[in-house]
């Protein structure tokens, strides 16, 4: 498509008609953990957020949780999990069952209600381009959901394929990609990132910044939200921590103490005398 110049006044019609449509058509990150309302504003159709965590504290956790919160036709493209695991673990926190219980559930028979979920779709092929992710929205999502998809998840961009000789060039190439993709698909993109490996002299209790993103420094470049995650020092298995990295519609900073119940897959914020002590000050940087 040839380039076009526009005047301000053509784009504050634009942008009139981008405001009403908004207000139907956006994530509010609010819907699951309420502080989030009064720090971030809702995303929107063209907009990437990235949330980035270590391993083994609950990427696809939070992503399952955000796509739990709304009712927006939404497609989950995961890279690491298979479906009857991704499954497994949706339907556990739908229905506020263990993992364990909602396999015995199934073994006996019972067969739990999936209506709760209906609007999640989920694509669990490995190793996935932007590319190949945009023919799967462009091309086959409308005959699968009957719609595009207002929200798209990527877990993770560390086993997205993209051109590039070095895992650092790959991962720049997938987090630009993905950039691309939000805006010519006209999602809400959601993506989660691992961070790397902490030095030998890490004694914030796990804390990130915005350059703590493993193998890339276009992560933080391509995103208008991220969102760093880390367990509690004092409580790892009960508490969750949550930074605003970088947020280009607001500001960066701000932190929210979560409950975490791993058998069930739920991610709840938590009052700060809830199942730990009250140490911020253990975060503080």
């Amino acid at each position: 498509m040839k380039p076009t110049i526009y005047s301000m006044v053509e784009i504050a019609a634009d942008y009139q008609k981008y405001c009403q449509l908004t207000d139907d058509i956006n994530l509010n990150l609010g819907d699951w953990l309420p502080s989030l309302k009064r720090i971030c504003r809702p995303l929107v159709p063209g907009e990437l957020a990235f949330f980035m965590a270590g391993t083994g504290v609950g990427k696809s956790m939070i992503l399952q949780n955000i796509a739990m919160s709304t009712q927006h036709p939404s497609l989950f493209f995961e890279l690491e999990l298979p479906k009857t695991l991704m499954f497994e673990r949706f339907m556990a926190a739908a229905h506020r069952k263990s993992c364990r219980d909602v396999e015995a559930s199934f073994k006996g028979g019972e067969y739990l209600s999936v209506s709760q979920l209906a609007n999640i779709f989920v694509c669990d092929a490995s190793r996935l381009s932007a590319k190949a992710m945009y023919e799967l929205i462009m091309k086959e999502s409308e005959a699968k959901i009957g719609t595009r998809p207002v929200v798209v998840f990527v877990d993770y961009i560390g086993l997205m394929t993209s051109g590039g000789k070095s895992r650092y060039e790959r991962v720049s190439i997938a987090a630009e990609d993905l950039k691309v993709l939000a805006k010519e698909c006209n999602a809400i993109v959601i993506a989660a990132t691992q961070v790397a490996r902490p030095g030998e002299d890490d004694n914030d209790g796990g804390a990130l910044d915005i350059h703590s993103a493993k193998d890339s420094g276009s992560i933080e470049n391509s995103c208008g939200l991220l969102i760093g995650a880390w367990r509690d020092k004092l409580n790892p298995d009960g508490i969750m921590w949550l930074k605003i990295l970088k947020d280009t519609k607001g500001k960066a900073g701000d932190k929210i103490r979560c409950c975490v119940d791993g058998s069930k897959m739920l991610i709840t914020e938590a009052a700060y005398t809830d199942n730990a002590p009250d140490r911020t000050d253990l975060y503080d940087e």
